[in-house]
């Protein structure tokens, strides 16, 4: 750790753009070069597309190598885009393969190192520093966000609470126990627990503790955070990552709050249109696509996450110059057409947070009507259970509820259900960052 200040590793943090430019130019063609002559898979993938005589000369030439899919990726399976021997792997990693086989990401003693770095720059940029403790909420396994996490806080000499999925019960007695300053896990399961630790009566927003959380595994809309900031009292940040490049540590807030910082020295991002694979205009919205330049094991280059978010080109006022990204907005596949609109989950979660009856959960069940319509019926779970038994007050909170909900989705909800807190299925600490656990879609396919 050579951390001080406000730079955990100022040279590179604040690396004039000029000069990361070319460390990229580099770093990709490196990978790329590297992935030809060690994976035959990948030889194969570029003359399928016809590009085995790709040369990378700048940075824009990186647009000539094709995009990779994840179900392309999957034909990799196990190993094909492994690029050293396997006596050189130290850990192994993969995505959750619930829709198909998983991908597999697997790591040297130096990728493990550099994954540490990276953690541990992100931790130093949100302001943790040695002396502090951190609990890791769960993620460990073969989900690549706990030791992420860990690696990361031990980088920077950090007090690290390892926990098990769930309990949110006896960790935020932890917290307490332990006056523990620092969380990370999924702003879901985060918020849960402070809207659990509110009704035990904790007043953690009097104490000195927790005082951060580092959110990460699902997209958080800018209402739950500041809904979860108050409840808890901290200052939350958001991360990113995928599995496929090692998870956490790929991207982070600072202090200022104002977009991810993209650590590109080991990764490199670009915002594609989701159709046509071209580069968007910089600024505006479109999918995510990585190429991972500080990996000995992998070859993964030109990967397409399905993330749907925007770079943020300027330089930030702390003076980091890395490029930053905009906080996730959904996902491809998590927007749902309901009569010809699109429906994002997270465009629900703005609007219902804005209410106070409203708890930490909700759940849009979509159907069809007897003529084959759309409609939508929305579960939400309220912050106190007696409202449930006063008529008056339901009924006001549905009508308002589905008011809003109409103005922001173009959809008026068929129906708007209140249920009790903790009753409606949530993404864990241990889930990936989509919100498929957020929508039920009860439509006939053809």
């Amino acid at each position: 750790m050579t951390g001080r200040g406000k730079f955990l590793n100022e040279k590179i943090e604040r690396l004039p753009r000029k000069d990361l430019i070319k460390l990229q130019t580099e770093g990709v063609r490196k990978v790329f070069q590297r992935a030809r002559e060690r994976s035959s898979f990948y030889r194969n993938f570029l003359e399928e597309k016809g590009c085995e005589n790709v040369q990378i000369k700048t940075l824009e030439d990186v647009q000539r190598i094709p995009l990779m899919s994840k179900k392309e990726a999957r034909g990799a399976f196990p190993d094909k885009l492994l690029l050293v021997e396997k006596e050189e792997v130290r850990e192994v990693h993969a995505t959750s393969g619930t829709t198909g086989k998983p991908v597999y990401t697997f790591a040297t003693r130096r990728d493990l190192e550099r994954w540490a770095e990276r953690n541990g720059r992100s931790l130093w940029a949100m302001g943790f520093r040695p002396g502090d403790s951190f609990m890791v909420l769960g993620m460990y396994g073969l989900s690549s966000g706990g030791l992420g996490y860990h690696y990361g806080c031990q980088h920077i000499n950090l007090f690290v609470i390892p926990t098990e999925v769930g309990q949110a019960q006896k960790k935020v007695e932890m917290i307490e126990d332990l006056k523990i300053t620092g969380i990370g896990g999924s702003p879901s399961f985060i918020a849960y627990m402070a809207q659990l630790a509110h009704d035990n009566g904790m007043q953690f927003e009097t104490k000195p503790y927790p005082k951060r959380a580092m959110f990460g595994g699902e997209p958080a809309a800018k209402s739950t955070r500041d809904k979860m900031e108050a409840l808890f009292g901290i200052k939350a940040y958001d991360e990113y990552g995928l599995t496929e490049l090692l998870g956490p540590g790929m991207t982070s807030e600072c202090e200022r709050q104002e977009g991810m910082h993209v650590w590109s020295d080991h990764v490199l991002l670009e915002c594609v249109d989701p159709d046509s694979g071209e580069w968007m205009p910089e600024g505006e919205e479109g999918e995510l696509v990585w190429t991972f330049l500080a990996s000995e094991a992998m070859g993964v280059i030109r990967y397409r996450s399905g993330d749907l978010s925007r770079i943020i080109p300027e330089t930030c006022p702390c003076g980091r110059t890395h490029p930053r990204m905009a906080s996730i907005k959904g996902r491809i596949d998590d927007g749902v057409s309901i009569g010809g609109f699109i429906v994002f989950p997270s465009q629900a979660e703005d609007v219902l947070n804005k209410f106070e009856e409203a708890g930490s959960n909700f759940q849009l069940v979509v159907d069809s009507d007897p003529r084959g319509l759309d409609r939508l019926t929305v579960n939400l779970e309220v912050s106190d259970r007696n409202l449930l038994s006063d008529e008056a007050k339901s009924n006001d909170l549905t009508n308002r509820v589905k008011e809003n909900l109409q103005l922001v989705l173009g959809v008026t909800p068929k129906e708007i259900n209140l249920v009790e807190p903790d009753t409606l299925p949530r993404a864990t600490d241990s889930q990936s960052k989509t919100a498929t656990h957020r929508v039920v879609d009860r439509r006939k396919k053809d």
